[in-house]
């Protein structure tokens, strides 16, 4: 890639997208953040049909892993296009992190 003739970055962070990806999830944070807190400190059930607290932890848990990475994939995902005498080149961070050949 000697010269490059275009290249555009674009980034995903609309600030209506931002508030509402931000809002669920915080809403997912506080739902399982009050239910470990009720069941495991206040010793309360959480719910009408209480599961054991190993099973809220586990969930609780693997819940909050996928919010925060689908919540960082769309805060750092970006798409970035150059153009070249060889040809158009692409990147979409973090799905694909090389530059290639289209």
């Amino acid at each position: 890639m000697d010269k490059i003739i275009f290249r555009e970055i674009q980034r995903f962070r609309s600030t209506i997208f931002m508030y509402i990806v931000s809002f669920f999830f915080l809403f997912i944070l506080f739902i399982f953040g009050y239910g470990i807190i009720t069941q495991l400190v206040f010793h309360k059930p959480f719910g009408n049909n209480p599961m054991p607290d190993a099973g809220l932890i586990i969930t609780g848990g693997f819940t909050i892993i996928i919010a925060t990475t689908l919540f960082l994939i769309f805060f750092l995902g970006n798409l970035e296009i150059i153009i070249t005498p060889e040809g158009l080149f692409y990147k979409y961070f973090p799905f694909i992190s090389n530059l290639y050949y289209s």
